[in-house]
């Protein structure tokens, strides 16, 4: 038995592009979709949510309550991850910061 891969986001959306233009679930074989939901979109969503829970675990907690913080204040991620840099050393990407986001 093969072991499982998860799709990529283009694939999702091709996925998706094959059921809009009327292919059936079982017509496109996507075990993703029949095991995270009704459409490609809440597949990734799910996908990229499952991701950010894993990963948080290896950030502190304190730095999560800073760029809570700073996503309160109405900063954009690439704006928190340049200060965090700037004022606390603290090295994160504002792909990392948007992934709760979503």
């Amino acid at each position: 038995m093969r072991a499982y891969t998860q799709l990529t986001q283009e694939q999702r959306y091709q996925i998706y592009a094959f059921m809009k233009a009327g292919f059936t679930q079982s017509a496109v074989k996507s075990a993703e979709i029949k095991a995270n939901g009704d459409t490609v979109l809440q597949a990734h969503q799910k996908a990229m949510m499952h991701l950010w829970f894993k990963s948080k675990n290896r950030i502190a907690s304190a730095t999560w309550d800073l760029v809570d913080g700073l996503i309160k204040q109405d900063l954009s991620p690439e704006q928190i991850s340049g200060r965090l840099f700037t004022e606390q050393d603290i090295s994160l990407s504002h792909e990392r910061i948007y992934l709760p986001i979503y």
